[in-house]
């Protein structure tokens, strides 16, 4: 069973949890919401817990949303880097990257990716904020990752050597290859 995304404007202090409008189409036809019921729920990049429902409307969904931890699990700091594939596949490495917990997804446009790809809507944020919603869904994380666009190769690698992100290491020592 998938878990219950909340964002943190749906969630009050108190853990009174309002969702409303053009989410109440979306949890209703992924999620048989009764009122008193526990679901797993997570709320976007702070915790994961449960959400009991107190009242259900046309018009709104009202609960209560409880803490089993504090604060989220820390991620690894693993990042991808992919030059555009096929929308489809763009979907794949989001749900990918998001459930086993990566931080960074960077796609890149390659010398030989086709460049309509780059204009593909899978690439709009809109459509990427909602793959990573459906996959921390699924593993009932709540930690979404970062996702960056660059126009080239070249791009990529001056944005990260400017963030000090690359390193590299060079040995001084030959490789057990060389020594045979």
């Amino acid at each position: 069973m998938n878990s219950l995304l909340l964002f943190p404007d749906e969630v009050l202090p108190s853990g009174k949890a309002v969702m409303q409008h053009s989410r109440l189409a979306d949890i209703s036809s992924r999620f048989h919401l009764g009122k008193g019921v526990e679901h797993k729920a997570a709320l976007l990049n702070e915790s994961c817990g449960i959400f009991t429902p107190t009242k259900i409307t046309d018009t709104s969904i009202e609960g209560e949303y409880q803490r089993l931890k504090e604060r989220a699990l820390t991620r690894l700091p693993l990042s991808i880097a992919v030059a555009i594939p096929r929308p489809p596949t763009v979907k794949k490495i989001l749900h990918f990257a998001a459930q086993v917990g990566l931080k960074k997804i960077i796609f890149f446009r390659a010398e030989r990716s086709v460049k309509s790809y780059l204009q593909s809507k899978q690439l709009l944020q809109e459509n990427i904020d909602r793959e990573i919603q459906l996959a921390l869904e699924q593993s009932w994380d709540c930690i979404a990752p970062e996702v960056v666009i660059c126009n080239s190769l070249t791009d990529l690698l001056e944005d990260v050597t400017a963030q000090s992100a690359l390193v590299l290491e060079t040995s001084a020592e030959p490789s057990f290859l060389e020594s045979n």
